[in-house]
Protein backbone atom coordinates (compact mmCIF):
# COMPACT_ATOMS: atom_id res chain seq x y z
CA UNK A 1 0.00 0.00 0.00
CA UNK A 2 1.11 3.47 -0.64
CA UNK A 3 1.64 6.24 1.87
CA UNK A 4 -1.18 8.16 1.30
CA UNK A 5 -3.73 4.89 1.41
CA UNK A 6 -1.89 4.48 4.90
CA UNK A 7 -2.15 7.70 6.01
CA UNK A 8 -5.90 7.91 4.50
CA UNK A 9 -6.65 5.07 6.98
CA UNK A 10 -4.60 6.30 10.13
CA UNK A 11 -6.95 9.38 9.81
CA UNK A 12 -9.91 7.54 9.99
CA UNK A 13 -8.79 5.42 12.35
CA UNK A 14 -8.53 8.57 14.66
CA UNK A 15 -11.84 9.83 13.31
CA UNK A 16 -13.53 6.75 14.31
CA UNK A 17 -12.11 6.31 18.06
CA UNK A 18 -12.57 10.15 18.17
CA UNK A 19 -16.50 9.65 17.32
CA UNK A 20 -16.23 12.24 13.99
CA UNK A 21 -17.33 9.70 11.80
CA UNK A 22 -19.37 6.46 12.38
CA UNK A 23 -18.94 2.77 11.86
CA UNK A 24 -20.54 2.11 8.80
CA UNK A 25 -18.93 5.60 7.04
CA UNK A 26 -15.37 4.10 8.29
CA UNK A 27 -15.70 0.86 6.43
CA UNK A 28 -16.80 2.78 2.95
CA UNK A 29 -13.78 5.07 3.40
CA UNK A 30 -11.34 2.32 4.32
CA UNK A 31 -12.85 0.29 1.52
CA UNK A 32 -12.62 3.26 -0.81
CA UNK A 33 -9.33 3.47 0.48
CA UNK A 34 -8.30 0.05 -0.78
CA UNK A 35 -9.88 0.22 -3.98
CA UNK A 36 -8.26 3.18 -5.35
CA UNK A 37 -4.28 2.39 -3.96
CA UNK A 38 -5.09 -1.27 -6.05
CA UNK A 39 -6.21 0.90 -8.93
CA UNK A 40 -3.96 3.37 -9.14
CA UNK A 41 -0.64 1.22 -10.61
CA UNK A 42 -2.94 -0.57 -13.49
CA UNK A 43 -4.55 2.58 -14.59
CA UNK A 44 -1.26 4.62 -14.68
CA UNK A 45 0.16 1.39 -16.47
CA UNK A 46 -2.72 1.21 -18.95
CA UNK A 47 -2.30 4.99 -20.01
CA UNK A 48 1.61 4.70 -20.46
CA UNK A 49 2.27 6.38 -17.52
CA UNK A 50 4.20 4.51 -15.93
CA UNK A 51 7.21 2.66 -18.00
CA UNK A 52 7.14 -1.15 -19.07
CA UNK A 53 9.84 -1.61 -17.25
CA UNK A 54 8.84 -0.18 -13.65
CA UNK A 55 6.42 -2.74 -13.43
CA UNK A 56 8.09 -5.61 -14.82
CA UNK A 57 9.99 -5.65 -11.55
CA UNK A 58 6.77 -5.95 -9.21
CA UNK A 59 5.96 -9.22 -11.28
CA UNK A 60 8.58 -11.17 -10.21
Amino acid sequence: MNARGVTEIVVLSTGLSIGVISAGAFTVLVLMALITTVMTVPILHRLGLIPERLTDQYQH
